[in-house]
């Protein structure tokens, strides 16, 4: 499968001092825009930044159960480097299986990063909202799991 474009949910929390959490649900975009030409996210009034995404085939490992992996990066206003995670994707949702779990596919990332004399602590989520494709020719059809 092609896909066109995606939008995500992004949730941001910022634990110490306070905290600060929000989530957001990004307008569809076009995978592979690098971040000095992707769209700002304002998320809240926890975090803004800017969002790009790639989708990709597993080579290494290989995984029979996994039809595509989507790596997400966020140029976070307040982290240094941007906050990266993956995605295993079959181009569906996933069935819930209990409570805590998510029918959106998604990833986490946590960074540390220190300040004066202590550090700080950001959360990331990022989950597969919804998705526009097609399939590249007529005898492909969506893998069974």
């Amino acid at each position: 499968m092609v896909i066109e474009k995606m939008s995500f949910l992004i949730s941001v929390d910022r634990g110490q001092f306070g905290g600060c959490s929000a989530t957001i649900r990004t307008p569809m975009m076009t995978p592979g825009i690098p971040f000095n030409k992707s769209q700002e996210m304002n998320i809240s009034n926890c975090d803004h930044g800017k969002l790009k995404f790639n989708v990709r085939h597993p080579k290494y490992p290989p995984d029979p159960k996994v039809a595509s992996v989507v790596d997400v990066s966020f140029e976070s206003f307040n982290v240094d480097n941007p906050p990266t995670c993956s995605i295993p994707w079959n181009f569906t949702y996933r069935w819930p299986t209990g409570k805590s779990y998510s029918a959106l596919p998604g990833c986490f990332t946590k960074v540390v990063q220190p300040a004066f004399d202590f550090y700080l602590e950001h959360s990331f989520f990022f989950k597969i909202y919804d998705w526009k494709g097609h399939f590249e020719n007529i005898n492909e059809t969506p893998p069974h799991f």
